[in-house]
Parts: C-alpha cells; sequence; structure tokens
C-alpha cells in the first residue's frame, strides 16, 4: 500500500514537471533581469563562413532590456532628452516654483543629465553595466549599426560575398570591458558554427577582436583580420578621456544644446572599456630616451610610473574604498595580448613559441590588415598636472610630414579644388603632403602594433579623421569625404586575396537572403500549438491520476469501515 501511494506521488510530480517544462517552451521571450547584455539569439548562419563586421566605441545601439526602448541610438537619444525633461519637471515641481536663484534647486539641475548618463552608460564597482540592455542586431530597425557607420562597408561585402559568407554587423555592450564583449563574440560564432571568420572592426572593435583572438582556438578560424584604426597599442584620447573634463566629447556635442554643464569625465571613469584604451607598455617604448607619451608635473614617466600615478587617483576606487579589479589588473590585461613567438621566414608569418622570447601581438598570429590613418594631427603626449588634470596643447600633437605618392590614392594627388563635381576637397592632396602619423585619435604606430608603417600589411590612408576611415562619411574640417579616399579603397585590392571562389565555397544561394535573420529561437506556432496540446493531455492525465487515487483511497476507506 505504502508503495503503491509512493509510486503514484512520484508519477505525479514527474508529470507536472514535463507540462511545467512544455509549457515553458511556449515563451520565446529573453531573460531581461540577467546582469549584463542581452545579445543576438535569432541569427540564422545559412553559410559555412562569415564576415563579420564590428563597429568601436558608443557606435552599437543599445535598448532598455526591460522596456525594449532605444537608450543609445540616435532616437535613443530623443528618449534620453524626454526622461530629462520629465525629470526636470518633477524637480521643478518639488520646489513648487520657488527656482530663482536657487542654490539647492540649481545643484540639483546640474546633477540631472550626469546622473541620467551615469544610469545609462556607467558600471559598477565590478565593471558590471548600472543598466541591463539589449543590443542591436541583424533584425533591428537599423543593423549595421546606431550610427551607420558600418552601413557603407556591409552593403558593399553583402553585394560581392553574399554567396560564400554570412555577412554580419555584430554589435556589442561597449560599456563593459572588452573581455566580456570578446566572450559574447565567441559564443555567437560558436552558436552560428562558422568554421572560418573574417573581422572587419572600426576603432575599439579591434579591441575586441584581439581579445578573441588570446585564444589560440579561436586564432585558427581567423581567414583575415582587417581593423581600421584599432588603438591596439592604446590611444592618447583615453588619457583625455579619464584625466579631463574634455572627456567624451562626441557625446558632449550631442547635449551641449541643453545649455548643461557636466563633468563626462566622471561618467568615463565608470567604462571599463575606457580603460583598456590606455597606452600600452609597448607604446611608451616606441619613445626614445628622456621622452614619453606620458609626462607627469613636468617629467617623463615610464609605464610603471603612469601606472602607479593612475592607482593613487580617488576616482579608481570603489565603494569599499579599494582600487577596482577591472583597473588594478589593467596590466595583466595589457600583457595579455602579447605572446611569445618566432618568425617564419618560408611562409612569411609569426608563429607562437613558447621557447622564444619575442613577442608579438595576437593580431600578428593571424593573417592581418592593417588600415592606418595618417596625415592628421594625433596627440602624443599627454601632461597630467596633481590630482585630475590633463593639459595638451598644438606643441604636443604629431605634426610628421608623410607622402602620399605612390599610394592607391597617387591618382588624386594635385587636385586643385576639389575632385568629382567639386563636392570632394581634400585641401593636402593639391601636394600630396600630409602632416601628422595618425587619424587625430589613434596614433600611427598604435594602429600597427609598433611595426614600420611600410610594412606589407600597413595600409595607409592619408588625410581622413578617425570617423571615416570605412565609411563614405562628412568630415567636418575636410568637406565630404568619399569612399575612395579612405580605408574603403582598400577593399578591392585585399580581399580577393583571402576570398576562396570556387564553387566548393557556394555553400548555398541567396535564397535565404544569405544570412540575413530569421527568428529561429522564437518558438513558431506549429510548435507551440503542439506543447499546447501535449501539455494539456498530461494535466489532464496528472489530474486524472490525482482523482484515481483520491477515489480508489476513498472507496476502499467506506470498505473497510463497512466490513468493521
Amino acid at each position: 500500500m505504502k508503495f503503491t501511494k509512493a509510486f503514484t506521488v512520484l508519477i505525479l510530480v514527474f508529470i507536472l514537471s514535463c507540462s511545467v517544462f512544455i509549457f515553458s517552451a511556449c515563451d520565446g521571450s529573453a531573460d531581461s533581469s540577467a546582469k549584463g547584455a542581452v545579445y543576438e539569439e535569432n541569427f540564422t548562419p545559412t553559410k559555412d563562413k562569415a564576415m563579420i563586421l564590428i563597429p568601436g566605441l558608443m557606435a552599437s545601439a543599445l535598448f532598455n532590456a526591460e522596456t525594449d526602448e532605444a537608450i543609445w541610438s540616435p532616437k535613443g537619444f530623443l528618449n534620453l532628452v524626454g526622461e530629462f525633461d520629465d525629470n526636470l519637471s518633477a524637480l521643478d515641481a518639488k520646489y513648487e516654483g520657488n527656482t530663482y536663484n536657487n542654490s539647492d534647486y540649481d545643484k540639483e539641475k546640474q546633477r540631472l543629465l550626469q546622473d541620467l548618463l551615469i544610469k545609462y552608460m556607467g558600471c559598477d564597482d565590478n565593471g558590471v553595466p548600472n543598466t541591463t540592455v539589449r543590443v542591436a542586431n541583424m533584425s533591428s530597425e537599423n543593423p549595421t549599426d546606431a550610427f551607420g557607420g558600418m552601413g557603407y562597408l556591409y552593403k558593399d561585402l553583402y553585394a560581392k560575398y553574399r554567396e560564400q559568407y554570412d555577412v554580419v554587423v555584430w554589435q556589442y555592450d561597449w560599456r563593459q570591458s572588452n573581455v566580456e564583449s570578446a566572450r559574447h563574440l565567441e559564443e555567437f560564432i560558436d552558436k552560428c558554427g562558422w568554421s572560418k571568420v573574417q573581422f572587419y572592426t572600426h576603432s575599439m572593435g579591434g579591441i575586441v577582436v584581439s581579445n578573441y583572438l588570446k585564444d589560440a582556438a579561436n586564432r585558427s578560424r581567423v581567414e583575415l583580420f582587417m581593423p581600421f584604426g584599432a588603438p591596439l597599442l592604446g590611444s592618447m584620447d583615453a588619457v583625455t578621456n579619464l584625466f579631463s573634463e574634455e572627456a567624451l566629447a562626441f557625446v558632449k556635442d550631442l547635449f551641449k544644446g541643453m545649455g548643461m554643464d557636466f563633468n563626462l569625465a566622471e561618467v568615463a571613469r565608470l567604462i571599463p572599456s575606457v580603460y583598456e584604451l590606455l597606452p600600452t607598455k609597448e607604446f611608451f617604448e616606441l619613445y626614445g630616451e628622456g621622452d614619453s607619451p606620458i609626462f607627469i608635473n613636468g617629467q617623463p614617466a615610464t609605464y610603471s610610473q603612469f601606472m602607479d600615478s593612475l592607482l593613487t587617483q580617488s576616482w579608481v576606487k570603489g565603494s569599499d574604498g579599494e582600487v577596482k579589479d577591472f583597473i588594478k589588473n589593467l596590466e595583466a590585461y595589457q600583457d595579455a595580448f602579447f605572446v611569445n613567438a618566432s618568425y617564419d621566414s618560408k611562409n612569411g608569418v609569426w608563429v607562437e613559441d613558447s621557447n622564444s622570447e619575442q613577442k608579438v601581438h595576437v593580431s600578428q598570429l593571424v593573417p592581418t590588415q592593417y588600415v592606418i590613418g595618417v596625415g592628421k594631427f594625433t596627440v602624443n603626449r599627454s601632461h597630467l598636472v596633481g590630482e585630475d588634470t590633463v593639459s595638451e596643447d598644438y606643441t604636443d600633437q604629431d605634426k610628421t610630414e608623410i607622402d602620399a605618392s605612390g599610394s592607391i590614392f597617387s591618382n588624386y594627388i594635385g587636385v586643385t579644388g576639389g575632385q568629382g563635381n567639386g563636392k570632394v576637397f581634400i585641401r593636402d592632396y593639391e601636394t600630396g603632403i600630409f602632416r601628422g602619423l595618425g587619424d587625430g585619435t589613434v596614433p600611427a604606430y598604435s594602429a600597427s602594433c609598433g611595426q614600420p608603417l611600410d610594412s606589407s600589411n600597413c595600409l595607409l590612408v592619408y588625410g581622413v579623421k578617425h570617423g571615416p576611415l570605412l565609411n563614405d562619411s562628412v568630415d567636418s574640417i575636410n568637406g565630404y569625404c568619399p569612399a575612395y579616399l579612405t580605408g574603403l579603397a582598400y577593399i578591392d585590392e585585399v580581399v580577393p586575396n583571402y576570398v576562396a571562389k570556387t564553387d566548393a565555397e557556394l555553400v548555398l544561394s541567396d535564397v535565404n537572403g544569405s544570412g540575413r535573420p530569421q527568428n529561429v529561437n522564437a518558438v513558431s506556432d506549429e510548435i507551440k500549438i503542439t506543447a499546447i496540446t501535449v501539455g494539456s493531455i498530461m494535466t489532464v492525465a496528472a489530474v486524472a491520476v490525482v482523482l484515481t487515487f483520491i477515489l480508489t483511497k476513498n472507496k476502499r476507506k467506506t470498505k473497510d469501515n463497512s466490513a468493521d
């Protein structure tokens, strides 16, 4: 009797568990309660290989994971402005018209936008973003990224290689550590099952990929890596972003119309990825004796002195008074990009070799073509003065002359007054002489991993600023900048050398749009109907078992009572 009862209960628990499991299959929504970003779940790979485009810092669109409203994109800025207006109205109501010449009101008002940006852009002491987001993907309204920066390259590659490759713009939560973003990238590639991948990145997107390349197994998958203006050895702009109120000038310009005076360095200091853009030890080694990219109180600093100075700043500490781990471990993070390797002269490649004393950047262990901007004045020295202050002036900008003669842009040298119906005006093309070893943001030797700029895999772009390096874009100083004068000019020259064109590579035709997303992880109506039907049957069965057990038990009890 006891055995029968126990067995019945076990069967009941099993059936009810199965019912709950099956009904849960009907919920195709992502878990927005999890810490961190919610990434692409619905992409349908249709090829064995992929071309993956990855934008830079702040160039991926982010959506509130709970409301799915854009919080970082052109549309997202309008939502932020709307939230700011709501907060301002609440503040006005709090003071009930007593706002004129009220220092308390003025102080709170000054914090409104600051706190809003910290809420959506900042991270906690552990480097986890304050607000959980859904990252834009190929199903999004603007699948080529938040600001269209990858759009031109995407259209070009998709038009030429869609039958051999899935062409994807992979966006990420740029607020978190690039290590975390690389982990999500690896998961995405593994999930899609691509045997080979090519990476085309802009700016910090190259740092995400470099973190991916730290794993030798990941390096074996890479067919081509083409970083456009990647600060592989760091950028002096990161120093400004952390030590100066001129931080994140791009964001400041977007909101200056509000007439608000706020310190974006406070926001930048809460973003782990900004710290990861600081100059590396290898960047310091590019400077001669008695010189340095960083001067502290007028004296050239070594890398160690700079790191020591960073760790003494009050703003690197968490709520517990200790230096935050992602800052404390920054040197180890940077060192991990460099591995022991030896040069295979026969094949002309670097090969990982634990017995070698030579170290190279991980990007040098895969087929990489570095696209490097030159000809724009770029800060190459920053002066730290006391706590919280950085100064730069015109003399701190590199003004080295560089000649574009003999480059793929030579046909445009000698043009006076413009080219192409007067739309183009890159003034330095009149002589072909450009000044500045960088693109205005990233020093040239950082983008080349310290390699000589005339190396065979270093592709120079002349007179184009950092933003338009891989885009047909508007340059506020030089006017309209067409694709044929940007890094995109190298696509047709480089990519065919890395793309197999045999019929065996044509896995599928373009019937499904070659990797355009389909909602495969969302549960289909047929599956939902089946799940509901089976779940209902099993639930009815469970109820029947319970009723049978109860009735049988009552019947036996009645029979026993009658016998008494």
